[in-house]
């Protein structure tokens, strides 16, 4: 990923700027931070300056964004992507980390640092964005994970999905999920 930024900001730019496309929606599905020494030797902020200069529209937890401490490097109190400083270029992205299923251990309760769901308008659509993480806490270290649980029950998250379609009445409900599309899409469709 971290490799061909660059081509695909110019992709993402021709887009946004061609009368061919009436808007964009640029997602991240989790892992942002890992594979590329830069990200490592930087904690992920020259991602997250990155995704910023690029105008994600939101990013969904995977299982990586859990290795420095989510809470710290993958999300801020806002429930977005944290800010960052590479050299003297600094910035606070305004960038939705969308997670509908974590929740913190001692309490049971949502954790305040991610959103369930957000809501953007492209194209004259009302879009939701629903973020989901399957249980992948056996792939994260005990000391990163044991503060909080994921609640993938995908039954519970299917209601969830319906409740929030039923309040904001959105056109178009995207799933964000560091999962196969197939896993997810079969949980509609039983």
């Amino acid at each position: 990923f971290e490799y061909r930024l660059a081509y695909i900001a110019q992709i993402v730019n021709n887009a946004r700027a061609s009368s061919d496309y009436d808007d964009v929606l640029l997602l991240h599905g989790g892992d942002i931070y890992q594979g590329a020494p830069i990200s490592n030797l930087t904690d992920g902020a020259v991602m997250r300056a990155a995704l910023d200069a690029m105008d994600y529209d939101a990013v969904a937890l995977g299982n990586h964004e859990f290795d420095w401490g989510v809470d710290v490097y993958a999300a801020d109190a806002d429930g977005t992507l944290p800010a960052y400083k590479v050299g003297t270029f600094e910035g606070d992205p305004d960038i939705p980390v969308i997670c509908a299923d974590l929740y913190y251990a001692a309490s049971s309760e949502r954790t305040s640092f991610t959103q369930d769901y957000k809501i953007v308008e492209k194209a004259g659509y009302s879009i939701c964005l629903i973020g989901y993480a399957p249980d992948y806490s056996n792939e994260i270290m005990t000391s990163k994970i044991s503060s909080y649980v994921i609640k993938a029950d995908l039954d519970a998250f299917v209601k969830r999905v319906k409740e929030i379609n039923e309040l904001e009445q959105p056109d178009v409900t995207i799933v964000m999920a560091h999962e196969t599309p197939e896993y997810i899409a079969d949980a509609f469709t039983t």
